[in-house]
């Protein structure tokens, strides 16, 4: 079982099953959203997600890409996102997973908009683009 909140804990999630299509995002939105040089993914079947508790807070946020962005209206934390190309699936943001689940990244994304101040140096497998 998949665990995982915001940081002020007032929204909460359990997902069954593994994770799966475990990514690096590098593209603008994403660096945007997470204030970072790239955001962690991974997915879970849509059927084996669901919310845990008081999700009063919970807010929606519909990026251009047409991506469904969930996050918490009082702590701001990304917890989720489900691409209208892909219905489902549940993309978890990993900087919310609170379980201690073996996780290993299978590739990045969006290489060609990464952040100019940012290498990305490791092993795994870098697309331009989108990976379907």
């Amino acid at each position: 079982m998949i665990k995982g909140s915001c940081l002020c804990q007032q929204c909460r999630y359990e997902a069954g099953g593994e994770l799966f299509d475990v990514l690096h995002c590098h593209c603008s939105i994403c660096r945007k959203l997470h204030g970072s040089a790239f955001a962690t993914y991974g997915g879970v079947l849509q059927d084996k997600f669901k919310w845990i508790g008081d999700t009063s807070t919970l807010n929606k946020y519909q990026s251009p890409n047409n991506v469904a962005r969930y996050f918490c209206g009082n702590c701001s934390s990304l917890l989720m996102s489900i691409d209208s190309s892909e219905p489902n699936t549940v993309y978890l943001s990993l900087g919310g997973v609170d379980t201690n689940n073996e996780i290993s990244p299978e590739y990045h994304q969006f290489v060609a908009s990464k952040a100019s101040w940012h290498e990305v140096n490791d092993h795994l497998p870098k697309y331009n683009e989108s990976v379907d």
